[in-house]
Protein backbone atom coordinates (compact mmCIF):
# COMPACT_ATOMS: atom_id res chain seq x y z
CA UNK A 1 0.00 0.00 0.00
CA UNK A 2 2.58 2.53 1.14
CA UNK A 3 5.02 1.43 -1.91
CA UNK A 4 2.04 1.74 -4.20
CA UNK A 5 1.55 5.68 -2.58
CA UNK A 6 4.66 6.55 -3.60
CA UNK A 7 4.90 5.65 -6.87
CA UNK A 8 1.44 7.58 -7.24
CA UNK A 9 3.38 10.66 -6.14
CA UNK A 10 6.38 10.12 -7.95
CA UNK A 11 3.83 9.66 -10.88
CA UNK A 12 1.79 12.78 -10.25
CA UNK A 13 5.17 15.00 -9.19
CA UNK A 14 7.16 14.32 -12.02
CA UNK A 15 3.88 15.18 -14.50
CA UNK A 16 3.81 18.77 -12.12
CA UNK A 17 7.40 19.60 -12.95
CA UNK A 18 6.76 19.10 -16.79
CA UNK A 19 3.67 20.72 -16.77
CA UNK A 20 5.36 23.64 -15.16
CA UNK A 21 8.38 24.12 -17.52
CA UNK A 22 5.84 24.22 -20.36
CA UNK A 23 3.34 26.19 -18.67
CA UNK A 24 5.95 29.07 -17.95
CA UNK A 25 7.38 29.09 -21.58
CA UNK A 26 3.98 29.87 -22.32
CA UNK A 27 3.82 32.39 -19.88
CA UNK A 28 6.61 34.24 -20.85
CA UNK A 29 5.76 34.11 -24.51
CA UNK A 30 2.50 35.73 -23.75
CA UNK A 31 4.12 38.49 -21.77
CA UNK A 32 6.66 39.15 -24.77
CA UNK A 33 3.73 39.26 -26.82
CA UNK A 34 1.74 41.86 -24.35
CA UNK A 35 -1.10 39.14 -24.07
CA UNK A 36 -3.50 39.87 -21.74
CA UNK A 37 -3.51 37.31 -18.66
CA UNK A 38 -5.71 34.42 -18.35
CA UNK A 39 -7.96 33.98 -15.50
CA UNK A 40 -8.10 30.79 -13.45
CA UNK A 41 -10.67 30.40 -10.90
CA UNK A 42 -10.57 27.54 -8.57
CA UNK A 43 -11.23 25.75 -6.51
CA UNK A 44 -13.98 25.86 -4.38
CA UNK A 45 -17.50 25.39 -5.83
CA UNK A 46 -19.41 28.85 -5.23
CA UNK A 47 -22.07 30.11 -7.26
CA UNK A 48 -21.08 33.34 -7.69
CA UNK A 49 -17.51 31.88 -9.59
CA UNK A 50 -19.69 32.44 -12.94
CA UNK A 51 -20.82 35.67 -12.55
CA UNK A 52 -17.48 36.87 -11.81
CA UNK A 53 -16.22 34.65 -14.99
CA UNK A 54 -18.90 36.45 -17.17
CA UNK A 55 -17.06 39.99 -15.83
CA UNK A 56 -13.66 38.47 -16.59
CA UNK A 57 -14.83 37.97 -19.90
CA UNK A 58 -16.76 40.92 -20.90
CA UNK A 59 -13.49 42.57 -19.55
CA UNK A 60 -11.90 41.23 -22.44
CA UNK A 61 -9.89 38.51 -20.34
CA UNK A 62 -9.88 34.79 -21.27
CA UNK A 63 -11.42 33.27 -17.67
CA UNK A 64 -11.71 29.84 -16.38
CA UNK A 65 -13.35 28.52 -13.49
CA UNK A 66 -12.12 25.00 -11.97
CA UNK A 67 -14.17 23.03 -9.07
CA UNK A 68 -12.47 20.06 -6.80
CA UNK A 69 -16.06 18.72 -6.02
CA UNK A 70 -19.97 20.17 -6.21
CA UNK A 71 -20.41 19.10 -2.62
CA UNK A 72 -20.72 22.51 -1.35
CA UNK A 73 -24.22 21.73 0.10
CA UNK A 74 -26.69 18.83 0.44
CA UNK A 75 -28.82 20.67 -2.07
CA UNK A 76 -27.95 21.75 -6.06
CA UNK A 77 -26.58 25.13 -5.18
CA UNK A 78 -24.23 24.88 -8.35
CA UNK A 79 -24.27 22.55 -10.95
CA UNK A 80 -20.82 20.96 -13.16
CA UNK A 81 -22.38 23.75 -16.06
CA UNK A 82 -21.82 26.67 -14.00
CA UNK A 83 -17.30 25.25 -14.70
CA UNK A 84 -15.28 24.72 -17.05
CA UNK A 85 -13.52 21.83 -15.23
CA UNK A 86 -14.83 19.49 -11.99
CA UNK A 87 -12.27 17.06 -11.64
CA UNK A 88 -13.77 14.64 -8.80
CA UNK A 89 -15.65 13.19 -11.43
CA UNK A 90 -12.21 12.33 -13.56
CA UNK A 91 -10.39 10.18 -10.74
CA UNK A 92 -9.80 9.64 -7.16
CA UNK A 93 -10.54 12.45 -4.30
CA UNK A 94 -6.27 12.24 -4.06
CA UNK A 95 -5.80 12.49 -7.65
CA UNK A 96 -8.28 15.39 -8.05
CA UNK A 97 -6.13 17.88 -6.37
CA UNK A 98 -3.15 17.14 -8.85
CA UNK A 99 -5.39 17.60 -11.97
CA UNK A 100 -6.11 20.82 -10.59
CA UNK A 101 -2.72 21.74 -10.16
CA UNK A 102 -1.66 20.96 -13.90
CA UNK A 103 -4.67 22.84 -15.32
CA UNK A 104 -3.61 25.90 -13.33
CA UNK A 105 0.19 25.89 -14.41
CA UNK A 106 -0.85 24.93 -18.11
CA UNK A 107 -4.13 27.46 -18.32
CA UNK A 108 -3.73 30.32 -15.49
CA UNK A 109 -1.64 33.59 -15.28
CA UNK A 110 -3.85 34.69 -12.56
CA UNK A 111 -5.17 32.53 -9.97
CA UNK A 112 -8.61 34.07 -8.43
CA UNK A 113 -8.27 31.77 -5.64
CA UNK A 114 -10.22 31.62 -1.72
CA UNK A 115 -8.86 30.72 1.52
CA UNK A 116 -9.98 27.30 1.12
CA UNK A 117 -8.35 26.80 -2.49
CA UNK A 118 -5.54 24.97 -0.72
CA UNK A 119 -3.77 21.93 -3.04
CA UNK A 120 -2.81 19.72 -0.07
CA UNK A 121 -4.62 19.76 3.82
CA UNK A 122 -3.48 22.70 5.78
CA UNK A 123 -0.58 22.19 7.75
CA UNK A 124 1.29 19.97 4.72
CA UNK A 125 4.14 21.19 3.26
CA UNK A 126 3.64 20.24 0.31
CA UNK A 127 1.38 23.48 -0.04
CA UNK A 128 4.27 25.57 0.50
CA UNK A 129 5.73 23.93 -2.31
CA UNK A 130 2.97 23.72 -4.53
CA UNK A 131 2.82 27.58 -3.97
CA UNK A 132 6.58 28.54 -4.24
CA UNK A 133 5.79 26.20 -7.66
CA UNK A 134 2.87 28.42 -8.95
CA UNK A 135 5.44 31.66 -8.12
CA UNK A 136 8.33 30.45 -10.13
CA UNK A 137 6.11 29.57 -12.73
CA UNK A 138 4.75 33.13 -13.42
CA UNK A 139 1.60 32.48 -11.84
CA UNK A 140 0.02 35.95 -9.92
CA UNK A 141 -2.36 35.04 -6.92
CA UNK A 142 -5.17 36.61 -6.47
CA UNK A 143 -7.45 35.99 -2.67
CA UNK A 144 -10.54 36.80 -1.97
CA UNK A 145 -12.84 35.72 1.36
CA UNK A 146 -16.02 34.21 0.78
CA UNK A 147 -16.90 33.66 4.43
CA UNK A 148 -16.68 29.75 5.77
CA UNK A 149 -13.05 30.25 4.60
CA UNK A 150 -11.75 32.37 7.00
CA UNK A 151 -14.40 32.16 9.51
CA UNK A 152 -13.33 30.93 13.36
CA UNK A 153 -13.77 31.79 17.08
CA UNK A 154 -11.61 34.75 17.54
CA UNK A 155 -12.99 35.37 21.29
CA UNK A 156 -14.40 39.04 20.00
CA UNK A 157 -17.92 39.42 20.72
CA UNK A 158 -20.17 41.38 17.91
CA UNK A 159 -23.04 42.94 18.46
CA UNK A 160 -25.45 40.33 18.00
CA UNK A 161 -22.88 37.69 18.43
CA UNK A 162 -23.10 36.16 15.04
CA UNK A 163 -19.69 33.71 15.27
CA UNK A 164 -21.35 32.06 18.30
CA UNK A 165 -24.82 31.79 16.45
CA UNK A 166 -22.89 30.06 13.81
CA UNK A 167 -21.53 27.81 16.38
CA UNK A 168 -25.08 26.82 16.99
CA UNK A 169 -25.82 26.15 13.70
CA UNK A 170 -22.73 23.98 13.07
CA UNK A 171 -22.51 22.27 16.78
CA UNK A 172 -19.78 19.78 15.21
CA UNK A 173 -17.88 22.24 13.64
CA UNK A 174 -15.22 23.70 16.35
CA UNK A 175 -14.89 27.19 15.49
CA UNK A 176 -12.33 28.10 17.91
CA UNK A 177 -9.80 24.87 16.74
CA UNK A 178 -10.80 26.41 13.59
CA UNK A 179 -8.49 29.15 14.23
CA UNK A 180 -5.67 27.13 13.69
CA UNK A 181 -6.13 25.90 9.87
CA UNK A 182 -7.45 29.69 9.22
CA UNK A 183 -4.15 30.81 9.93
CA UNK A 184 -1.82 28.08 7.99
CA UNK A 185 -3.91 29.16 5.06
CA UNK A 186 -3.34 33.26 6.03
CA UNK A 187 -0.05 32.40 6.60
CA UNK A 188 0.28 30.99 2.78
CA UNK A 189 -1.59 33.55 1.15
CA UNK A 190 -0.04 36.41 3.10
CA UNK A 191 3.58 35.12 1.32
CA UNK A 192 2.40 34.10 -2.17
CA UNK A 193 -0.54 36.21 -3.15
CA UNK A 194 -0.19 39.44 -5.13
CA UNK A 195 -3.10 40.93 -3.82
CA UNK A 196 -5.45 40.27 -0.56
CA UNK A 197 -9.21 41.13 -0.89
CA UNK A 198 -11.10 40.47 2.66
CA UNK A 199 -14.66 41.04 0.67
CA UNK A 200 -15.94 43.40 3.80
CA UNK A 201 -15.27 44.30 7.32
CA UNK A 202 -17.36 41.22 8.85
CA UNK A 203 -14.26 39.58 6.86
CA UNK A 204 -11.68 41.60 7.59
CA UNK A 205 -11.59 41.55 11.42
CA UNK A 206 -10.46 37.68 10.32
CA UNK A 207 -7.64 38.21 8.42
CA UNK A 208 -3.98 40.05 9.07
CA UNK A 209 -3.85 41.60 5.49
CA UNK A 210 -5.78 43.57 3.69
CA UNK A 211 -4.72 45.26 0.24
CA UNK A 212 -8.24 46.53 -1.07
CA UNK A 213 -11.60 46.10 0.04
CA UNK A 214 -14.81 45.92 -1.87
CA UNK A 215 -17.82 43.68 -2.39
CA UNK A 216 -16.14 41.67 -5.16
CA UNK A 217 -17.94 39.38 -6.62
CA UNK A 218 -20.93 40.99 -9.42
CA UNK A 219 -24.34 39.74 -9.80
CA UNK A 220 -25.98 38.59 -13.11
CA UNK A 221 -28.15 41.02 -13.73
CA UNK A 222 -29.02 40.23 -17.16
CA UNK A 223 -30.29 36.84 -16.06
CA UNK A 224 -31.79 37.85 -12.42
CA UNK A 225 -34.35 40.43 -14.15
CA UNK A 226 -38.15 40.07 -13.08
CA UNK A 227 -39.87 41.55 -15.60
CA UNK A 228 -43.53 41.14 -14.14
CA UNK A 229 -44.70 44.64 -12.67
CA UNK A 230 -44.92 43.86 -8.61
CA UNK A 231 -48.59 43.10 -7.29
CA UNK A 232 -50.46 44.83 -4.52
CA UNK A 233 -50.98 41.98 -2.47
CA UNK A 234 -53.69 42.07 0.80
CA UNK A 235 -50.92 39.76 2.39
CA UNK A 236 -47.51 40.79 1.02
CA UNK A 237 -44.52 37.70 0.85
CA UNK A 238 -41.73 37.65 2.76
CA UNK A 239 -38.75 35.62 1.26
CA UNK A 240 -36.56 34.17 3.24
CA UNK A 241 -33.34 31.57 2.49
CA UNK A 242 -31.43 30.51 5.92
CA UNK A 243 -28.54 28.44 4.70
CA UNK A 244 -27.72 28.65 8.42
CA UNK A 245 -30.35 29.73 10.49
CA UNK A 246 -29.02 31.34 13.65
CA UNK A 247 -26.21 32.76 11.53
CA UNK A 248 -29.05 34.46 9.66
CA UNK A 249 -31.29 35.67 12.57
CA UNK A 250 -34.29 33.62 11.22
CA UNK A 251 -36.11 33.69 15.02
CA UNK A 252 -36.50 37.19 14.86
CA UNK A 253 -37.61 37.29 11.63
CA UNK A 254 -40.00 34.57 12.31
CA UNK A 255 -40.71 36.26 15.80
CA UNK A 256 -41.79 39.60 13.77
CA UNK A 257 -44.32 38.27 11.48
CA UNK A 258 -45.74 36.44 13.94
CA UNK A 259 -46.30 39.11 15.80
CA UNK A 260 -47.98 41.44 13.26
CA UNK A 261 -50.46 38.80 12.21
CA UNK A 262 -51.27 39.08 15.90
CA UNK A 263 -51.80 42.45 15.05
CA UNK A 264 -54.12 42.13 12.52
CA UNK A 265 -51.44 43.07 9.87
CA UNK A 266 -51.66 40.82 6.56
CA UNK A 267 -48.61 38.91 5.65
CA UNK A 268 -46.71 35.89 4.71
CA UNK A 269 -43.43 34.22 5.38
CA UNK A 270 -41.99 31.99 2.62
CA UNK A 271 -38.76 30.51 4.34
CA UNK A 272 -36.48 28.76 1.51
CA UNK A 273 -34.31 25.84 2.85
CA UNK A 274 -32.39 22.84 0.85
CA UNK A 275 -34.08 23.88 -2.26
CA UNK A 276 -32.20 23.84 -5.62
CA UNK A 277 -31.04 27.13 -6.81
CA UNK A 278 -33.09 27.10 -10.25
CA UNK A 279 -36.15 26.20 -7.84
CA UNK A 280 -35.22 29.24 -5.22
CA UNK A 281 -34.66 31.68 -7.75
CA UNK A 282 -38.72 30.95 -8.60
CA UNK A 283 -39.59 31.59 -5.03
CA UNK A 284 -37.45 34.45 -4.90
CA UNK A 285 -39.81 36.08 -7.88
CA UNK A 286 -42.97 35.88 -5.65
CA UNK A 287 -41.53 37.39 -3.33
CA UNK A 288 -42.61 41.81 -2.39
CA UNK A 289 -39.43 41.49 -0.08
CA UNK A 290 -36.63 39.84 0.65
CA UNK A 291 -35.28 39.23 3.81
CA UNK A 292 -31.83 38.34 3.86
CA UNK A 293 -30.18 38.05 7.26
CA UNK A 294 -30.27 40.62 10.62
CA UNK A 295 -27.07 39.48 12.82
CA UNK A 296 -23.73 39.27 10.85
CA UNK A 297 -23.72 42.92 9.77
CA UNK A 298 -22.88 42.67 5.67
CA UNK A 299 -24.89 41.72 2.88
CA UNK A 300 -24.26 38.95 0.34
CA UNK A 301 -25.12 36.96 -2.94
CA UNK A 302 -28.88 36.88 -2.02
CA UNK A 303 -29.17 40.08 -1.31
CA UNK A 304 -27.86 41.30 -4.58
CA UNK A 305 -29.88 38.79 -5.79
CA UNK A 306 -32.89 40.27 -4.51
CA UNK A 307 -32.26 43.78 -5.85
CA UNK A 308 -31.60 42.48 -8.99
CA UNK A 309 -34.74 40.97 -9.40
CA UNK A 310 -36.64 44.61 -7.97
CA UNK A 311 -37.30 43.65 -4.22
CA UNK A 312 -36.94 45.13 -1.36
CA UNK A 313 -34.12 43.41 0.33
CA UNK A 314 -33.73 43.91 4.66
CA UNK A 315 -30.25 43.00 5.76
CA UNK A 316 -28.55 44.43 8.95
CA UNK A 317 -25.67 46.50 7.94
CA UNK A 318 -22.89 46.99 10.41
CA UNK A 319 -21.07 50.75 10.85
CA UNK A 320 -18.35 50.29 9.08
CA UNK A 321 -20.68 49.25 6.03
CA UNK A 322 -23.32 52.17 6.53
CA UNK A 323 -20.22 54.98 6.73
CA UNK A 324 -18.48 53.69 3.64
CA UNK A 325 -19.46 54.63 -0.07
CA UNK A 326 -18.12 51.30 -1.76
CA UNK A 327 -20.67 49.31 -0.02
CA UNK A 328 -23.88 52.17 -0.24
CA UNK A 329 -26.56 50.22 -1.92
CA UNK A 330 -30.41 50.94 -1.18
CA UNK A 331 -30.88 47.93 1.34
CA UNK A 332 -33.26 48.18 4.13
CA UNK A 333 -30.72 48.23 7.16
CA UNK A 334 -32.87 45.63 9.47
CA UNK A 335 -31.93 43.79 12.74
CA UNK A 336 -33.06 42.04 15.40
CA UNK A 337 -34.27 45.51 17.49
CA UNK A 338 -36.00 47.02 14.77
CA UNK A 339 -37.37 44.62 12.20
CA UNK A 340 -41.16 44.23 13.48
CA UNK A 341 -41.13 48.03 12.82
CA UNK A 342 -39.65 48.20 9.34
CA UNK A 343 -42.19 45.56 8.54
CA UNK A 344 -44.74 46.77 9.87
CA UNK A 345 -44.09 49.90 7.98
CA UNK A 346 -43.21 48.22 4.23
CA UNK A 347 -46.92 46.06 4.57
CA UNK A 348 -48.70 49.56 4.86
CA UNK A 349 -47.13 51.44 2.21
CA UNK A 350 -47.02 49.59 -1.15
CA UNK A 351 -45.44 52.48 -2.88
CA UNK A 352 -42.38 52.19 -0.95
CA UNK A 353 -41.97 48.64 -1.75
CA UNK A 354 -42.02 49.43 -5.30
CA UNK A 355 -39.56 52.86 -4.49
CA UNK A 356 -37.06 50.37 -3.05
CA UNK A 357 -37.14 47.53 -5.59
CA UNK A 358 -36.75 50.33 -8.83
CA UNK A 359 -33.58 51.83 -7.10
CA UNK A 360 -32.28 48.30 -5.82
CA UNK A 361 -32.26 46.96 -9.11
CA UNK A 362 -30.73 50.43 -10.45
CA UNK A 363 -27.81 50.26 -8.34
CA UNK A 364 -27.25 46.74 -8.95
CA UNK A 365 -27.26 47.61 -12.57
CA UNK A 366 -24.74 50.56 -11.80
CA UNK A 367 -22.55 49.46 -9.60
CA UNK A 368 -22.96 45.46 -8.98
CA UNK A 369 -23.73 44.36 -12.38
CA UNK A 370 -21.28 41.89 -14.28
CA UNK A 371 -20.71 45.53 -16.77
CA UNK A 372 -19.57 46.90 -13.17
CA UNK A 373 -17.42 44.25 -12.08
CA UNK A 374 -15.78 44.17 -15.16
CA UNK A 375 -14.58 47.64 -14.90
CA UNK A 376 -13.37 46.81 -11.75
CA UNK A 377 -11.19 43.96 -12.60
CA UNK A 378 -9.76 45.10 -15.76
CA UNK A 379 -7.82 47.82 -13.50
CA UNK A 380 -6.97 45.13 -10.44
CA UNK A 381 -6.07 42.49 -13.64
CA UNK A 382 -4.13 45.02 -15.03
CA UNK A 383 -2.26 46.38 -11.63
CA UNK A 384 -1.51 42.68 -11.03
CA UNK A 385 0.25 41.82 -14.30
CA UNK A 386 1.54 44.56 -15.77
CA UNK A 387 2.27 46.84 -12.45
CA UNK A 388 -0.24 49.68 -13.67
CA UNK A 389 -1.59 52.35 -11.49
CA UNK A 390 -4.69 50.65 -9.51
CA UNK A 391 -7.05 53.90 -10.66
CA UNK A 392 -10.51 52.76 -9.63
CA UNK A 393 -11.69 56.29 -9.41
CA UNK A 394 -12.59 55.85 -13.10
CA UNK A 395 -14.89 52.64 -12.28
CA UNK A 396 -18.30 53.37 -11.60
CA UNK A 397 -18.14 50.96 -8.33
CA UNK A 398 -15.82 52.86 -6.73
CA UNK A 399 -16.81 56.55 -7.84
CA UNK A 400 -17.47 59.94 -6.01
CA UNK A 401 -20.85 59.53 -7.00
CA UNK A 402 -21.38 57.17 -3.70
CA UNK A 403 -21.49 58.61 -0.18
CA UNK A 404 -22.21 57.53 2.96
CA UNK A 405 -25.75 56.11 4.62
CA UNK A 406 -26.84 57.62 7.59
CA UNK A 407 -26.33 55.70 11.00
CA UNK A 408 -29.81 55.66 12.52
CA UNK A 409 -31.90 52.92 12.79
CA UNK A 410 -35.25 54.39 13.42
CA UNK A 411 -37.66 53.63 10.76
CA UNK A 412 -39.34 56.97 11.66
CA UNK A 413 -36.45 59.06 10.56
CA UNK A 414 -36.72 59.81 6.58
CA UNK A 415 -32.57 59.58 6.66
CA UNK A 416 -33.34 55.71 7.94
CA UNK A 417 -34.81 54.91 4.54
CA UNK A 418 -32.35 54.63 1.15
CA UNK A 419 -34.28 55.98 -0.89
CA UNK A 420 -36.76 59.36 -0.44
CA UNK A 421 -40.14 58.85 1.90
CA UNK A 422 -40.86 62.56 2.89
CA UNK A 423 -44.38 61.97 0.78
CA UNK A 424 -44.81 58.65 1.74
CA UNK A 425 -44.46 58.77 5.38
Amino acid sequence: MARSRLLRLGFWCARVAFVAIGGTAVRLARRAARKRPRIWHGMYPLHMTAAMVKADRAAGFQSRSVALHLRQTRYALVTDREFDAVFESRGAWFDAHWRALIDLLLRGDIWSAHYDSLFFPAGSRANDVAFRLIRLAGIRIIVSAHGGDVLHHDGVLTRFDWIERTQRDYPDWDLRAQAAIVHERMRLFDRYAAMVLPGDSTLRRFLRRNDLMFKYFPVDSDVLRNEAPPERRAAPIVVHAPNHRFTKGTDALVAAIERLQACGVACELRVVEGVPRTDALAIYATADIIADQFCGGAFGAFALEGMAMGKPVLTYLDEEHLLDPRFNLPIVNTNPENIERVLGVLMKLPALRERLGRAGRQAVERYQSVEAMAEVWRVIYEHVWWGKPLDLAQTAHFSAERWPRSLTEDPADPDFWPVPVDDLL
